[in-house]
C-alpha cells in the first residue's frame, strides 16, 4: 500500500503533473495554471525577500526577554514582511500558586518582548501540577522603509508565576512583499 500512497494522494486531488521544456504544469480543474520553472522550488531559499532559520535549542525562558532565534531578510526595496514563528512550549506548571505565563513576540529589535506583544500562552493557576506541551505559532507583518538587510528576532520572556518554562523546535521566517506592483490604469 505505502508503495502506491503517492499517486493515490495524487488520484485524489486530480492533480496532474506534467514536464514540458523545463517546466512543471500544475492543472487541476480549476480554470488556472500554475507554472513552476523546474529546480525553482530548491532555490527559493536563497533569493532576497525569502530567509527561514530553525533552532532545537530547549532553552528556559527568564523573566527577563530571552532572544529565541532570529533571522536576517535582504529586502530588495520598500515593502512589507510576513514574519512567522512556530515552537514548542513546555510549561512545567505547578498547581495552587499563580499563572504560569509566557510572552512571545516578533519585532526588528532584541528590546523589551512586552512592547507589541504577538502571544501570551498561559496556564490557569487551578489547573493540575504536571507538563503542558503547546505548539505555537506567531505572525506579524512588518513594514520595511528601505531596501537592505532586516533582521528580526522572536523574542520571549517567563512571567511572574509558578513553574518552569521552555522553548524547543523553533522555525522562524520571513517573506517579502513588494508596497506597489506598478501603476493602475483604473
Amino acid at each position: 500500500m505505502r508503495k502506491y500512497f503517492p499517486q493515490l494522494l495524487m488520484a485524489s486531488f486530480a492533480l496532474l503533473i506534467s514536464v514540458q521544456h523545463n517546466t512543471v504544469l500544475a492543472q487541476s480543474q480549476a480554470p488556472k495554471v500554475v507554472v513552476i520553472p523546474l529546480g525553482s522550488e530548491s532555490k527559493t531559499i536563497h533569493e532576497p525577500g525569502v530567509a527561514q532559520s530553525l533552532n532545537f535549542s530547549n532553552t528556559a525562558l527568564e523573566t527577563n526577554t530571552t532572544t529565541l532565534d532570529e533571522v536576517q531578510l535582504n529586502a530588495p526595496a520598500a515593502g512589507y514582511a510576513q514574519v512567522m514563528a512556530t515552537f514548542t512550549v513546555l510549561i512545567f506548571h505547578v498547581s495552587g500558586g499563580f499563572d504560569t505565563l509566557a510572552y512571545f513576540n516578533l519585532q526588528e529589535s532584541q528590546g523589551n518582548v512586552a512592547t507589541g506583544v504577538a502571544w501570551i500562552e498561559s496556564v490557569d493557576a487551578n489547573a493540575p501540577t504536571g507538563l503542558y506541551r503547546r505548539i505555537v505559532t506567531v505572525q506579524k507583518i512588518l513594514e520595511i522603509d528601505e531596501a537592505g538587510p532586516i533582521t528580526y528576532y522572536l523574542t520571549g520572556q517567563k512571567g511572574n508565576g509558578g513553574g518552569d518554562v521552555r522553548f524547543d523546535q523553533v522555525y522562524l521566517s520571513a517573506i517579502y512583499f513588494a508596497k506597489t506592483y506598478g501603476a493602475s490604469t483604473e
